[in-house]
């Protein structure tokens, strides 16, 4: 697996536009951080339950960032993590799972195609790809889905915290019910994951 994994990475790394890294190499130069370590420090944070302006402010004021990457890294990170709401008046509806695997395994799972189809019963459009394990999408209906992933731990690399945001749900009262599909797509990921690991 760890074979496919890496030819979906160099396809996946491949696809990027040259202005997206651009940016990647201008934030690095600029701060010293790519946006993937900026993330990691926002989610230590606890910036997933944070607002716009307060990711800012921590990103400007705390960690002594100027305020034009300080917005650039909170946008990247609100779309990476699911947080930024499609327009008008609609709801979110985001389910965690931790995954025993390692990122990579886990990844691969999402990415392919394929190995997504034997977790999730729904086609995904892919829109963009805020970091090198999330991706989002859009749906029939013109909402969106966000899947990221990332380690559980920061230097466990053995588990994995899988996060599904479903943005753009346009009834408050459909969103028990778009929780529960999204819980059953992660526990089916989750039972493959533990499939593997026992054929090992």
């Amino acid at each position: 697996m760890s074979g496919q994994y890496r030819a979906a990475r160099a396809e996946a790394t491949s696809k990027r536009t040259s202005p997206e890294l651009s940016m990647s190499r201008r934030l690095i130069a600029t701060t010293g951080r790519s946006f993937d370590e900026w993330f990691d420090i926002l989610d230590k944070a606890g910036a997933e339950d944070w607002p716009h302006w307060r990711i800012m402010r921590y990103l400007a004021g705390k960690r002594k960032n100027d305020e034009w990457w300080a917005s650039a890294v909170a946008k990247a990170y609100e779309r990476a993590r699911g947080l930024d709401a499609a327009s008008g008046p609609s709801f979110n509806a985001r389910v965690t799972k931790t995954l025993d695997a390692p990122l990579d395994v886990a990844w691969l799972l999402v990415d392919d195609e394929d190995e997504r189809r034997s977790w999730l019963d729904v086609e995904l459009e892919e829109c963009s790809r805020p970091s090198e394990t999330s991706l989002i999408s859009q749906l029939a209906d013109g909402s969106r889905v966000t899947i990221a992933l990332r380690e559980a731990t920061p230097g466990n690399p053995g588990r994995t915290r899988a996060t599904i945001t479903h943005s753009g749900v346009p009834k408050e009262d459909a969103l028990a019910e778009t929780k529960a599909f999204w819980r059953s797509a992660l526990a089916r990921l989750a039972d493959i994951v533990a499939e593997e690991r026992e054929t090992e």
